[in-house]
């Protein structure tokens, strides 16, 4: 009996790890992941722009000539100085706001899941029962005598209480809807760095030096025996590695583990300026921006699938 209850909670373990970590790089949305082992994602720019994963939903319903229209009627929202083009700046604006709305949406989506008796506030308790399964008693109960391989889900769950602590700014023990956010998506939230990167050194530092070195660095998921790969990895990490000492300290750490939102947003928009800038001026104009859209429901994987803010609709 006792080896079945490890297996089970080890099977929970691994479900809850797989989401969070879903929903770790869903909301990073960094360039590596717009073409994931070399290949382009198109859901990637659709969201990019979109900024609602429910608004896409929609819009992948809609006639042609429907999405037509509705597609050039973003135009004078996105063109800021309004000379009837789009540049670099009016994009990566519209994508920075798209990542903030997609990440909000989620953390609305979190919170109303987790909010068990609906009161506008989630406790710690009812956080570890959604997503963990667990009360405090029967946490507390399982640290004192779970098995050894049970230390991760242990941790994870500490390290959760930590974060919902931090982000629990006036400190009443529970998060309101506007310090939820915070929450899921701390990299958007300059007070939850520390403990993010305390969280990182803990999970990558293997020789407890307070540093990541190259073979720290590399996660056990990546491609060891891709050459491509692995030459990609050693090229970021020297990016990070700004002093050149083949070591990343806490200050260099935080390029790679907090990616900024705002320079992802820009590489994305550059990316979606050279997908349809046929005259190479590095500006959009109206004929250039409807270029990038199919007008099909479901367009074919290789070509650029562009599509709107869901607020603006």
């Amino acid at each position: 009996m006792k080896n079945l209850l490890c297996c089970v909670l080890a099977l929970s373990f691994f479900l809850v790890e797989a989401d969070k970590e879903s929903l770790r790089r869903a909301s990073f949305k960094t360039f590596e992941d717009h073409f994931k082992n070399g290949a382009h994602n198109p859901e990637f720019d659709h969201l990019a722009i979109l900024g609602s994963k429910r608004t896409e939903e929609e819009f992948d319903e809609l006639e042609p000539e429907e999405s037509k229209a509705r597609l050039a009627k973003l135009i004078p929202k996105m063109d800021l100085d309004k000379d009837g083009k789009l540049c670099l700046p009016e994009l990566q604006s519209w994508v920075f706001n798209s990542y903030k709305s997609l990440d909000n949406e989620e953390a609305k989506d979190e919170f109303k899941s987790a909010d068990a008796d609906e009161n506008g506030k989630i406790t710690w308790d009812e956080y570890l029962k959604k997503v963990y399964s667990y009360t405090t008693k029967d946490f507390d109960e399982m640290k004192k005598r779970s098995a050894e391989e049970m230390k991760a889900i242990e941790r994870m769950i500490d390290e959760d209480k930590e974060k919902f602590n931090v982000a629990d700014l006036d400190k009443d023990g529970a998060l309101t809807i506007q310090e939820f956010p915070a929450f899921v998506h701390p990299h958007d939230y300059e007070y939850m760095h520390e403990l993010e990167i305390k969280h990182a050194l803990k999970d990558h530092d293997k020789n407890k030096d307070g540093k990541i070195d190259l073979s720290e660095y590399r996660t056990e998921s990546s491609g060891q025996d891709d050459k491509t790969e692995r030459l990609a990895e050693e090229a970021k990490f020297k990016d990070y590695d700004v002093d050149k000492n083949g070591l990343l300290d806490t200050k260099e750490m935080k390029a790679w583990i907090l990616p900024n939102t705002m320079q992802n947003a820009k590489e994305e928009a550059e990316h979606l300026i050279n997908e349809a800038d046929l005259d190479h001026d590095q500006l959009l104009t109206e004929k250039e921006y409807l270029l990038l859209f199919p007008f099909l429901p479901s367009p074919p994987p290789t070509f650029l699938f562009f599509s709107i803010f869901s607020s603006s609709i």
